[in-house]
């Protein structure tokens, strides 16, 4: 084990050592003399300076197909997801009793995979969190979920198949989708047809499909509404059975668009 007088530090890195054993999966190797800590690891690390929303956040974007590069101003870069929600389940109850852990293994039951972007991991959360979170209590969504659609062709003469991904979708028994339009206004022509042409493959496939725009998201206000019309798709009521859960709410609504109040 390293010991305190192993300790090196240099520009823009700050030496720690962990005490505790750790399972396998906790590193990666990239060279023969330098290893980084695995995606389950981090998550785990950063259970200690994170609240239990933005851990969670960090679990989706672990899990999804993006990630937020600080070097250019949060844009975004595709990826492959690095782990996945079971491969961080099953890492942390391998692991012993750290700091962190508690936190850890309540944020991993709430990450999703799959998530193409921190807008769609919002909604996730908005909808299915529980009301003591601040969510509205729906059913787990699968996010960009390949659908496998069978067709009638144009001139009505067979069956054609198509293969279409939604935003987020709950299977049956529910078959609902959501469609996220980030901005709609600046969709080029191409791409705004292009998006009808599938919504409309998606709803002959009678699958209910309900779009939500970027300020929906954006507005408090407009939560309840949205998650109602969720709700009434799913043929599911929605129990907000928490007191003041409007302040719950509100509570998250500040950890989810913390950059809106900088």
């Amino acid at each position: 084990m390293a010991s305190e007088h192993e300790r090196r530090s240099g520009y823009g890195i700050r030496c720690r050592i962990w005490a505790s054993s750790l399972p396998p999966r906790s590193f990666a190797k990239l060279t023969d003399s330098l290893f980084i800590s695995s995606p389950e690891f981090t998550f785990l690390q950063m259970a200690k300076h994170l609240s239990l929303i933005k851990l969670i956040e960090l679990g989706f974007e672990l899990c999804g197909r993006y990630a937020i590069d600080p070097a250019s101003d949060g844009l975004l870069s595709r990826k492959n997801p690095l782990t996945t929600p079971e491969k961080l389940t099953l890492y942390l109850e391998k692991c012993g009793n750290v700091k962190g852990l508690k936190k850890a293994r309540r944020a991993a039951r709430y990450v999703l995979a799959g998530s193409e972007s921190p807008m769609e991991t919002k909604l996730a959360l908005v909808l299915c969190l529980p009301p003591s979170m601040g969510g509205f209590g729906l059913p787990k969504a699968t996010l960009n979920q390949e659908l496998r659609l069978q067709l009638t062709d144009a001139g009505g003469n067979g069956a054609i198949e198509r293969l279409v991904r939604c935003d987020l979708y709950w299977p049956a028994p529910y078959e609902v989708a959501i469609e996220y339009e980030s901005n709609t206004w600046h969709l080029s022509n191409q791409k705004f047809s292009q998006d009808s042409i599938r919504r409309n493959d998606i709803v002959s496939s009678q699958v209910k499909v309900l779009t939500v725009t970027k300020d929906q998201i954006l507005n408090l206000a407009h939560w309840p509404k949205l998650a109602r019309q969720v709700a009434d798709a799913l043929g599911r009521k929605i129990e907000t059975k928490v007191q003041d859960h409007g302040e719950t709410q509100r509570r998250l609504y500040i950890e989810l668009f913390a950059h809106l109040f900088a």
